[in-house]
């Protein structure tokens, strides 16, 4: 596989037999899910990510091993590998109805989406995980947009940590981005300025109501290639026939 590929999906395509394609460490962990809608968005990340890879690699989607073992503490919930296939990477996000998957050939990538909604703690949040230049660029937003530029805040951020393979383990504050309403761009990260240059990002289409980008680590300009946009027709026939013959 060359370049990176991102797929997107929604809730309602679940399929009544996503559970048959999960490892029983997958089934513990959506049993222990409290909420309905997370152990959906945890699912149908699971059934894309075999459908789309299964078909990419011609094999079927049970068959695939799935390794989500985090580096940190060893336990299954890190960033998911696909076993005698280390050159494709993979990344996946859930917010709300959607899913997004990113496969990439040979270089490292992530993908960040995020419902925007109102965070009664929104003023904590920005204090928190934006840096002084990104909180004084936020305050100048005006109050009714500021919930969409935060989103686009995190998900730049969470992009770049998630193709880095830090993921939030490492203080996010650090990691400086463009501000919404500029291209998307790693602008600085304390203690990792060689990663500044490496790092490509692309802001996609999710659809109203949400916030996404994706994170290529390659200065090359690795091509990326949108399966839609998470709301259009063509996304959803695409998964939907991808979905029907995996069963």
């Amino acid at each position: 596989m060359v370049g990176v590929r991102v797929w997107w999906a929604r809730l309602a395509l679940l399929p009544p037999w996503y559970a048959e394609v999960m490892t029983e460490v997958e089934r513990a962990r959506h049993d222990r899910m409290v909420r309905t809608a997370d152990r959906r968005r945890f699912a149908m990340g699971c059934v894309l990510l075999r459908v789309v890879a299964g078909r990419s690699l011609g094999s079927a989607p049970e068959a695939l091993v799935v390794d989500r073992t985090c580096g940190g503490c060893g336990q299954p919930h890190g960033r998911p590998t696909l076993a005698g296939h280390p050159d494709l990477r993979v990344s996946l996000s859930h917010s709300g109805e959607r899913v997004v998957l990113a496969l990439a050939g040979g270089v490292e990538v992530g993908v960040d989406v995020e419902r925007v909604r109102p965070h009664g703690d929104l003023e904590r949040m920005a204090g928190k995980f934006l840096s002084p230049a990104e909180r004084d660029a936020w305050s100048a937003v005006p109050p009714p947009l500021r919930e969409e530029a935060f989103a686009t805040y995190w998900t730049r951020k969470e992009a770049v940590v998630k193709a880095t393979g830090d993921g939030l383990s490492t203080p996010i504050g650090r990691v400086e981005v463009s501000p919404p309403g500029s291209p998307p761009a790693l602008t600085a990260w304390q203690g990792r300025e060689p990663l500044v240059a490496r790092t490509t990002l692309h802001a996609l289409d999710a659809g109203p109501g949400y916030v996404a980008h994706l994170a290529v680590m390659d200065a090359a300009g690795t091509p990326v290639s949108v399966m839609g946009a998470a709301g259009m027709p063509v996304t959803e026939s695409w998964v939907t026939m991808r979905l029907r013959e995996a069963r």
